[in-house]
């Protein structure tokens, strides 16, 4: 699959910016810069190519709750959102995974690192899409037991790919306890 951005305004190509020149990609990657046109022609004037953004923070699965008491203090919101993610229903979890990689590609995000309850449905549907992404469990005392979220997240190492890292991920200090951060720093090492 070959194609020409054509005459794009702007390309911010690493340490330099480019005007009115032609981008031509061959099997996903850049082939050249300059004048150059093959395979399909898009017009790219008026527009501004750039290099794919990463999201290092994101909770895919997450999306139906957008908006969700959004106005409340913190320490509100949180009891309440977590009493709600403990019974959330797995296809609603995935389905929200699903449109926020959409989302994300539909931004400009080329890779995100997620922090939600459903790494490997988020890898297979990342997987789909052709988008990085980084995720693991969620150590998270209020909502998983620390131990369980453990024993998951070592057997992510066997997941990992081309598009696919594992990570642990750890809510916050005041979501997990000691046990639960223990459990996260030995589970790094017993991947080597």
């Amino acid at each position: 699959m070959e194609f020409t951005l054509r005459r794009c305004d702007y390309i911010l190509s690493g340490d330099r910016v480019l005007q009115g020149v032609n981008l031509v990609i061959q099997d996903g990657f850049i082939k050249s810069l300059g004048s150059e046109v093959e395979g399909d022609e898009v017009e790219c004037r008026g527009m501004i190519v750039i290099p794919g953004l990463v999201n290092s923070h994101t909770h895919l699965g997450m999306l139906y709750l957008r908006g969700y008491l959004d106005d409340a203090d913190l320490d509100l919101w949180l009891q309440r959102i977590w009493e709600v993610e403990r019974e959330i229903p797995e296809t609603l979890m995935n389905l929200s995974t699903e449109a926020s990689i959409i989302e994300s590609l539909m931004s400009g995000s080329t890779a995100v690192v997620d922090m939600y309850f459903n790494p490997l449905k988020a890898k297979e549907v990342a997987e789909r899409y052709g988008i990085r992404i980084w995720a693991g469990y969620v150590f998270l005392d209020e909502v998983y037991d620390p131990f369980e979220v453990d024993k998951k997240t070592r057997s992510l190492i066997k997941e990992k790919s081309e598009l696919f890292t594992p990570i642990v991920n750890v809510h916050s200090l005041y979501g997990a306890g000691e046990m639960s951060l223990k459990l996260g720093r030995s589970s790094t090492r017993s991947w080597g």
